[in-house]
């Protein structure tokens, strides 16, 4: 065997080993992806269970939240920046999440929950909830494309609530 025999075998090999890395590179970065996503997933359901949790510990903020949602205008100053509050960091959370969904990292089944969540979030009609929202899409807390997002589900819910109404039905 000549020096380019070698030459040739020690190519091939190379070659060989090549592709294995190259496969194993691509093994270790679906599941990166698939970490990263689950990640993502469980932040937003921690999230979620502080949020409710929050609720159960404080029975004085599930009376205002109730109130908020109402619509009644029994709320004071302080009580509406409460809710204000509130309602921005859940809306921050949920753009977060967006972002991932839009950059590719959350799965569009986890997204398509999120959207039904936030679309139920709209159901219930409240002066209050609806004041802080106004609040907060105009004073540019958001990204354009998150208040588009979330005004559609909003409209849809509205026109859902709606059609209810017009059926006789309630929520």
């Amino acid at each position: 065997m000549t020096i380019q025999d070698l030459g040739a075998v020690g190519e091939f090999i190379g070659g060989i080993a090549v592709v294995i890395t190259l496969i194993y590179l691509a093994v270790q970065i679906k599941q990166n992806t698939n970490v990263h996503a689950s990640l993502i997933r469980q932040n937003f359901y921690d999230a979620t269970q502080h949020m409710m949790l929050h609720g159960v510990e404080s029975s004085e903020f599930n009376e205002l939240f109730n109130r908020a949602w109402s619509t009644n205008d029994s709320l004071t100053d302080s009580e509406r920046t409460q809710i204000w509050r509130h309602m921005q960091a859940i809306f921050m959370g949920y753009q977060g999440f967006f972002e991932q969904y839009k950059s590719g990292a959350l799965p569009e089944q986890d997204w398509a929950l999120m959207r039904k969540i936030l679309t139920t979030f709209w159901l219930a009609d409240g002066k209050g909830k609806n004041e802080a929202w106004e609040l907060m899409s105009r004073g540019r807390f958001f990204n354009e494309d998150f208040l588009v997002e979330i005004d559609s589900l909003k409209e849809g819910a509205m026109q859902f609530r709606q059609q209810l109404e017009e059926r006789g039905l309630q929520l």
